[in-house]
């Protein structure tokens, strides 16, 4: 939220904040009038079944073709094509990827031309919080622009703190020179994996 404030502010732009549970939240919903499939990858393997029985709770309609919580190291090269050509076998709509980031970045990032047909969503803490395993913060502090600090003194301080401390102010210089025009970063030589 606070970078949205900043482009908001800084550019003059309109700008939202998508957040993956309202995301999906909002998704399964809609799910009742389009049947919508949903496929979940991430989280510990407790996790990942609460999530789905908490969406299926929630939205008896919703259609949960299949679920999966990868092992905590680097998959082989057959497991992988296992998995792709399971959620490809399944067809779902949608995969929600949570596997933190930046894991889940670069994992959709190498899977985006794998995966037939489905729209892969980065869902990062959303496992976590529709699993059960951490509150989400309440509706005030997510729409003041501090959710961030709920998070960081919550349970997973020691994994969050670099990303919010250490992360967030490389962000923000680079941010500034390129604002400033010291550097200008050309964007469109950003490259994808084929």
């Amino acid at each position: 939220m606070p970078f949205v404030r900043w482009i908001r502010m800084i550019n003059r732009q309109s700008c939202d904040r998508i957040a993956a549970p309202d995301t999906i939240l909002k998704l399964a919903e809609h799910a009742k009038k389009t049947d919508y499939t949903f496929y979940l990858y991430g989280g510990a393997p407790d996790v990942c079944v609460k999530m789905k029985e908490f969406l299926c709770e929630k939205f008896p309609h919703i259609k949960i073709v299949g679920h999966y919580s990868p092992p905590f190291r680097e998959l082989s090269e057959a497991e992988d094509e296992a998995i792709v050509n399971e959620i490809n076998r399944l067809a779902p709509d949608i995969v929600c990827v949570g596997l933190g980031t930046p894991k889940q970045d670069y994992w959709i990032d190498e899977h985006l031309y794998k995966i037939n047909g489905s729209v892969l969503i980065a869902s990062g803490a959303t496992f976590d919080f529709f699993g059960g395993r951490i509150k989400m913060a309440p509706d005030f502090i997510r729409k003041s622009g501090f959710e961030w600090v709920h998070r960081l003194l919550g349970k997973d301080f020691k994994r969050l703190w670099k990303r919010y401390t250490i992360m967030y102010v490389i962000f923000l210089y680079n941010f500034l020179l390129q604002k400033s025009g010291l550097v200008k970063y050309n964007l469109s030589s950003v490259k994808h994996s084929d």
